[in-house]
């Protein structure tokens, strides 16, 4: 007769890796230098000569623009978060529910909702950039991406 075996022991908390933590002290590093590029890039526009030649926008308006951009961009990571973790739980629950629901814990939806961010940050700069780069391809110079487009169709 064969001997019993020993029971299992129930299996006990799974091992988590730690958690990312910053250093508040490097938080408060990083996030400062970040202010002071901002406010540089603010400082420089108005040195003569600093926006690229053929600009349509004077100091003044190129100073407006930067600053209504910065005080967009917030609300537009936000929303595009809130969007992307809807959509990104709907379809986890519908299409990808014979996977057993991928999103549905937190951490998960967080990470996602970053990540959903970063590809709608990449995709816009790369659709502003498409035509002033292709038109510097296309026709050399580097001021040719400040030409309006009746410009260059004629050429």
């Amino acid at each position: 007769m064969a001997a019993k075996s020993a029971p299992r022991a129930p299996p006990g908390p799974r091992h988590k890796p730690p958690a990312i933590r910053i250093d508040p002290t490097t938080n408060a590093l990083l996030t400062a230098v970040f202010g002071l590029e901002v406010l540089a890039i603010f400082a420089l526009i108005f040195v003569p000569g600093a926006l690229p030649a053929g600009c349509p926008l004077g100091p003044e308006a190129a100073a407006a623009a930067l600053a209504a951009a910065c005080v967009t961009l917030y609300p537009v990571i936000l929303l595009v978060k809130c969007v992307a973790g809807y959509a990104c739980a709907l379809v986890s629950r519908t299409l990808l529910a014979h996977l057993g629901n991928p999103v549905r814990k937190a951490k998960t939806r967080n990470k996602l909702r970053d990540q959903s961010w970063q590809l709608f940050i990449h995709c816009a700069m790369t659709a502003l950039e498409v035509r002033p780069a292709s038109a510097r391809l296309v026709f050399g110079g580097s001021t040719v991406g400040w030409r309006t487009t009746s410009n260059l169709e004629t050429v």
